[in-house]
């Protein structure tokens, strides 16, 4: 049996997904989900992270069925999972590295509206699965704040807020861990007609945060570098130096 250095908090991951999930009385609302015996090590490893915190099945399965569905471009995800997946992949080797181990997926989450308008907010968990992961942890949760900054900067200027960005841990072996981080965001959509009169939805990024600087401290963290592997293909930046040792303001003029 696996060791579980941590327990995964009971508000980490919920089941969202139930039987009555499309309120019609169906028993499976996903039909085309793959059965539980099928998913392999990804669900089996996946299944012992979340079972530490009693989410049930389905949940899993409909993860499974969605990564499938990614990786055959047959789906359309929330603006902000596909954002954070390509910042991880960009600014962490480890996951640039691994594509397969790392998966990011919405959890649950409700609808926010008005009624004066169609347009309306998605509020939900978003949730980073990390499968197998040896390396430090400083080098995902770096890039995970960078693209906060962007994204969702709420989290990070309000410090009562910062509590919610959460992670948990299942220990594999002495060498690498599961891990688990999960993010309250949201996500505006904004609803148009187009030329024939036919209802559009458009993803609205998140608005710029009044900062004092223009280009705020997270401009410095990652350095526009990159690096060639044999494929001929830009590959990601890295770590800017300055984290160790942080730039110096610039003296307002010279003697």
């Amino acid at each position: 049996m696996r060791r579980h250095a941590e327990r995964a908090t009971a508000s980490a991951v919920s089941p969202a997904y139930t039987a009555d999930a499309d309120h019609t009385g169906n028993a499976s609302p996903f039909p085309d989900t793959p059965t539980w015996g099928n998913l392999g090590i990804w669900g089996d490893r996946l299944l012992d992270a979340l079972e530490t915190c009693n989410a049930d099945k389905r949940a899993i399965e409909l993860l499974e069925q969605r990564r499938l569905q990614r990786l055959n471009n047959k789906d359309k995800t929330m603006l902000k999972t596909d954002s954070l997946r390509e910042a991880m992949t960009v600014h962490c080797r480890w996951c640039q590295a691994n594509p397969e181990k790392f998966t990011i997926f919405v959890e649950s989450g409700n609808i926010e509206t008005t009624g004066e308008t169609p347009s309306f907010v998605y509020r939900y968990q978003m949730v980073m699965f990390v499968m197998d992961y040896a390396g430090e942890l400083d080098d995902l949760t770096l890039p995970l704040l960078a693209w906060l900054s962007e994204n969702q900067p709420q989290l990070l200027l309000n410090p009562e807020r910062n509590q919610d960005i959460k992670f948990s841990a299942v220990i594999n072996d002495d060498d690498s861990a599961d891990l688990l981080f999960t993010l309250p965001l949201r996500e505006r959509v904004r609803i148009t007609r187009n030329s024939q009169g036919t209802p559009q939805a458009e993803h609205l990024p998140e608005p710029k945060p009044r900062l004092p600087s223009s280009e705020g401290d997270w401009s410095h963290v990652f350095q526009d570098v990159t690096w060639v592997k044999a494929d001929g293909y830009r590959h990601s930046p890295r770590v800017d130096e300055t984290l160790s040792h942080p730039r110096q303001p610039e003296s307002a003029g010279h003697q």
